[in-house]
């Protein structure tokens, strides 16, 4: 920190290096902060950031200025940011629903509120965050604030680099050329949670296992300084054999690996833990637990306090507390639960849906012998919804209508009910809400929740939904290029997803682009094919398009789904009889609704393609037909039920765009 003498009084410096405002007093030469005297508990960044408001007061600092000059730049989650300002609210007892001296500007930054006591014309460096004077085009002057940094690139470049660099480290892992670059440096506090290896001869402790990752990685994900790389993205890279920690790190853009085994007798539990550096590969923490069985409750939770711990994270002893908490205190229903989780995880690996249904079971298992275990209900809810998503076809004799709203809610009101704390309650009544279509009520939940939960991409995906739902497209947009940014360049389990909210967010060129660099990790990638195959199409990449599909007709996906990619590229082609004979089947079944929609929307037959859905829009919630909010050629207008529904929901209907592959020749 500059507090050189040479430096002039700055904006609302009383020309000794403070900063004063209604008996508060920042002296920046010894960085300390009084109030009416009184020395304040205000260190490091909070001080710097208080320092940066009364700097800039009465103008509002966006969260972009405050991250270049209180964090040099680095790529802090709003969480940390947050957490400052709780800080210095707490230091100067303000209020924030009734602010004395920081105003918060919801999505957009901070305000400092008292006039300054000193003049304010006079714009000078600051002492706490480098800033430069320069010229408004009415002659006044605004601080710019610019970190004094050594060879360091910008965020947004360091950004690019990380994604091309990641690339390059997945080229040479399959035996590709490395071009040779270097990496960015993945933050300092990211983790990932590697598959513990196990040691027993009974082949019974895979589950414990399996299960046992999960919940360290959900544990540490509710850390709002601390980014947990995605378990799906890392059981990929697990498998291919000779992979290193190095290799690992940089793949999944993190500093640190938890890596361990576990080894069941019995009664008697022995897990080995390891806390590495992914680059070194130096150890920074390491232990061995020995606990009877009856002791499980408390070990993921002991686990990840540690990890945390020595990572430096931001949670306070409360916050960690709360982390520790399994959420049960029943050794038989966390043992079904974690049975559960190691199904879910065998279904991720494999795609076999018998795993997934697996897991409806024991889940049920665990909520009847707590009924107070919320993550049990909860994730019963979602196996739910899947397992009787008629789309999807995983469950015979599936519910629909009043009686599947009745048994999904009993399951989400129950988990809301458990909650162990108001954030995750806030995160179950999110989902519930988007299920039931309370859109307006369930976004304010998901921005309350992500607020406190920053890192947890799934709710992303959530608050992507609901905003399209509500015809807010220009928002979920803004969700799309944020989670780009952020997630790994070989996180390809949510990376293909975020090509689909991209286009229905309605970029189609956005879309191709987050396609064409999942492909260039893994040119195979069945779900990376198909969500992108549209994409290309849309934009007029004809030729490229055409190469995706003959992957995809060489995938292991579904015959449905290969059928439709031919149809379109057929019809993007200019052959409008060869789609129509393509998709004939689905034309002559008056049953297939969606398909037959698709099918007389590609050959230009609007009217007849809406009376394909029209026995789907009735009154109250909708059902399937809720689907068709995230295709963007869609009129909503069409389908009078459905659109009071998105109205009374707190939403708008908004003119459809023109589909992105239409082929009227067809007759």
């Amino acid at each position: 920190m500059d507090t050189s003498d040479t430096q002039a009084g700055g904006a609302g410096r009383d020309g000794q290096g403070r900063l004063a405002a209604n008996g508060l007093v920042l002296d920046l030469r010894d960085e300390t902060a009084t109030l009416d005297g009184a020395r304040l508990e205000l260190r490091g960044k909070p001080l710097r950031l208080l320092a940066l408001l009364m700097e800039r007061a009465p103008v509002l600092v966006t969260k972009s200025e405050i991250i270049d000059a209180v964090w040099d730049g680095m790529s802090v989650s709003d969480a940390v940011m947050t957490t400052a300002v709780r800080e210095i609210r707490i230091a100067l007892g303000d209020d924030a629903r009734a602010p004395r001296w920081v105003m918060t500007a919801h999505g957009r930054g901070y305000r400092f509120i008292p006039a300054l006591e000193t003049d304010q014309a006079a714009a000078t460096p600051s002492a706490f965050a480098g800033a430069s004077a320069a010229a408004t085009s009415e002659g006044a002057h605004t601080l710019t604030y610019r970190p004094a940094r050594s060879g360091r690139i910008s965020p947004r470049l360091a950004v690019l680099g990380v994604l091309g660099c990641l690339l390059v480290v997945m080229a040479a892992a399959i035996g590709m050329s490395a071009l040779g670059s270097r990496p960015a440096a993945a933050p300092e506090k990211s983790v990932a949670i590697l598959t513990f290896e196990t040691l027993s001869d009974d082949g019974d402790s895979r589950w414990f296992a399996d299960g046992l990752a999960e919940e360290i990685s959900a544990a540490l994900a509710r850390t709002p300084d601390l980014r947990v790389a995605s378990r799906q993205a890392s059981l990929p890279l697990e498998s291919e054999p000779g992979t290193s920690l190095n290799v690992l790190g940089e793949a999944l853009n993190v500093a640190h690996l938890v890596t361990g085994t576990v080894r069941r007798e019995g009664d008697r539990v022995r897990v080995t833990v390891s806390l590495v550096e992914a680059g070194s590969g130096l150890q920074r923490w390491a232990d061995t637990y020995d606990r009877d069985f009856t002791d499980i409750l408390d070990l993921q939770g002991d686990i990840a306090a540690h990890v945390a711990t020595v990572l430096d994270t931001a949670l306070d002893p409360e916050a960690l507390q709360a982390m520790v908490d399994s959420g049960t205190r029943s050794i038989a229903a966390y043992e079904a639960y974690l049975r559960a989780q190691a199904a879910i995880t065998e279904f991720n690996r494999t795609g076999d849906s018998m795993s997934w249904a697996a897991a409806l079971p024991l889940l049920d298992r665990a909520r009847s012998i707590d009924p107070g275990f919320a993550e049990a209900h909860a994730l019963s809810a979602l196996v739910f919804r899947y397992l009787n998503t008629p789309s999807l076809v995983m469950a015979p004799n599936a519910l629909t209508g009043e009686a599947y709203r009745q048994a999904y809610s009993q399951r989400m009101n129950a988990a809301i009910e458990a909650a162990r704390d108001p954030v995750q309650a806030a995160a179950y009544r999110a989902v519930r809400d988007m299920e039931l279509f309370d859109l307006d009520t369930a976004r304010d939940a998901l921005e309350a929740y992500l607020e406190e939960r920053p890192n947890d991409t799934d709710y992303w995906f959530h608050y992507s939904n609901t905003l399209v739902m509500l015809g807010n497209h220009d928002e979920a947009l803004e969700v799309v290029r944020r989670l780009d940014r952020t997630l790994p360049a070989t996180d390809l389990e949510n990376r293909a997803p975020l090509i689909q909210h991209a286009r229905k967010a309605r970029d189609y060129a956005l879309a191709a682009d987050i396609g064409r660099r999942a492909l260039a990790v893994d040119p195979f990638h069945s779900v990376t094919l198909i969500e992108i195959h549209l994409a290309l199409l849309a934009i007029g990449a004809i030729e490229e398009a055409a190469s995706v599909n003959a992957r995809i007709q060489e995938s292991s996906l579904g015959v449905f789904a290969k059928l439709f990619s031919d149809i379109y590229q057929v019809c993007a082609s200019g052959d409008g009889a060869r789609a129509r004979e393509l998709g004939q089947t689905f034309l002559n079944e008056p049953r297939a609704r969606m398909q037959g929609y698709y099918m007389h929307r590609i050959l230009g037959e609007p009217e007849a393609a809406y009376d394909r859905l029209r026995d789907l829009d009735t009154p109250g919630v909708p059902g399937r037909l809720r689907e068709m909010l995230f295709d963007p050629p869609f009129d909503a207008r069409q389908m009078p039920h459905l659109a009071r529904a998105v109205e009374a929901a707190g939403g708008r209907i908004v003119a459809p765009m023109e589909p992105p592959v239409f082929c009227p020749d067809g007759a």
